[in-house]
């Protein structure tokens, strides 16, 4: 285990690593201005020459940026001219008045707002859901407490039917691997959960550094999507092996002789998926966080057992 978790943490350094030289090259051409763990602000009179990048805080232009304005999970503020396209991955793109983009407007996973004012030249594409807002104190629109928990109550029963679904669709098409990864994660439960932890980590590094090699192309920049649902897609299914290890150990401990599988799967979802979707939802900073480490273990069971093709010692012959 303690092998393990140190070679872990050396692959994770050495990611990092590799990501920032394969990234920097890139960042640095054009002497494109990056932040990265907060908000980046080109304020009026500045300039950046090449692209301007926030990665986790928000991107505010009033000066004038000569490539894109690209920010990773925040938003896009525009009063000032971008030569390139306005890309926000997580966020949304504000477009002030007196904002002049040559290229093209995209919100990716948020909505964009475009005053009567503001010039542009190329498209305007939004993939976000409007949702009731209230006004916030501090001026600022949030979702209201009823409606975060619509959601929340709308995401656990969409959450719950995916799963079950999926729960069904692995013991169908690939059963002995479906069984060998929940055996692993009964049997090998600490270990799954540091990988997965790890496995997390890994894509908290790679995400955000893909993203921005990816939004630097048209032709990355329509795959960046499809990358998020799969990170999305691997969570789900490891969701899914997490409820059935838990459904497998509760009806060990009742008098059920041959229980089915619909009704394994069933009973650790119904367990499971709320509490990882509801904290996930309701709660603002360290839900999304909770959401991710719930279903760690299943995450790690997949490494582990590499996608159930192989059977640890610990699982057996």
């Amino acid at each position: 285990m303690r092998k393990m978790v140190l070679g872990s943490a050396v692959v994770l350094a050495a990611f990092i690593l590799v990501g920032f030289l394969a990234v920097r090259p890139v960042l640095a051409q054009g002497q494109t201005c990056t932040r990265i763990g907060g908000d980046l602000v080109v304020a009026a009179g500045e300039s950046c020459a090449g692209d301007a990048v926030a990665i986790g805080g928000d991107l505010v232009v009033q000066g004038t940026v000569g490539g894109n304005a690209v920010a990773v999970g925040g938003s896009v503020q525009v009063r000032g001219q971008v030569g390139g396209d306005v890309i926000s991955v997580g966020g949304e793109v504000e477009l002030q008045d007196g904002a002049q983009v040559e290229g093209d407007v995209a919100a990716l996973g948020g909505a964009s707002h475009r005053a009567p004012g503001a010039i542009v030249r190329g498209d305007i594409l939004e993939s976000g859901l409007a949702l009731p807002l209230d006004a916030a104190e501090s001026g600022r629109p949030r979702l209201s407490f009823g409606v975060r928990v619509l959601v929340a109550i709308l995401a656990s029963g969409l959450a719950f039917g995916l799963c079950l679904l999926l729960a069904l669709v692995l013991r169908s098409l690939w059963p002995q691997r479906s069984a060998v990864m929940v055996t692993t994660l009964r049997r090998e439960l600490p270990t799954c959960v540091a990988m997965g932890v790890v496995t997390g980590l890994l894509l908290l590094v790679a995400l955000p550094l893909l993203t921005v090699l990816l939004a630097l192309t048209v032709v990355g920049l329509l795959a960046i999507p499809f990358l998020y649902i799969a990170v999305a897609l691997l969570y789900l299914v490891a969701l899914t092996l997490a409820g059935l290890a838990l459904g497998e150990a509760l009806v060990s401990r009742t008098a059920l002789e041959r229980p089915t599988h619909w009704l394994t799967a069933a009973l650790g979802l119904g367990l499971l998926v709320p509490l990882a979707v509801l904290p996930g939802v309701l709660i603002p900073c360290l839900g999304p966080l909770w959401a991710l480490f719930v279903p760690g273990g299943g995450v790690g069971a997949i490494v582990l057992s590499r996608l159930g093709t192989l059977r640890r010692p610990a699982v057996g012959g």
